[in-house]
């Protein structure tokens, strides 16, 4: 019950995560602004979210494989260069 709870956890921060990214990267080509403080604000979104992730790995010791799943996918999913390829292959 306990696992399930922090699985929803995770994939709720996901998912917030994803919306912030997005909408920086959507103000920044779209827009062409840029928001005051934005690259500190990137800076404390991704070491939040790897902190969380890594945290989230740790409750996995024990199964190897899932904490590597769930540090690439967290690697993935803060990447820039993922969502600018996103965001480019909507526009198109």
């Amino acid at each position: 019950m306990k696992a399930m709870q922090f699985v929803l956890l995770y994939i709720i921060t996901s998912v917030i995560y994803g919306i912030y990214k997005a909408l920086f990267v959507a103000v920044h080509l779209q827009f062409g602004l840029s928001l005051p403080y934005e690259a500190l604000l990137q800076a404390a979104g991704f070491l939040l979210f790897l902190f969380f992730s890594f945290s989230a790995a740790y409750a996995y010791q024990k199964r190897l494989a899932h904490a590597c799943t769930l540090l690439l996918f967290s690697l993935l999913w803060t990447s820039d260069t993922l969502w600018l390829w996103t965001y480019l292959h909507v526009l198109s």
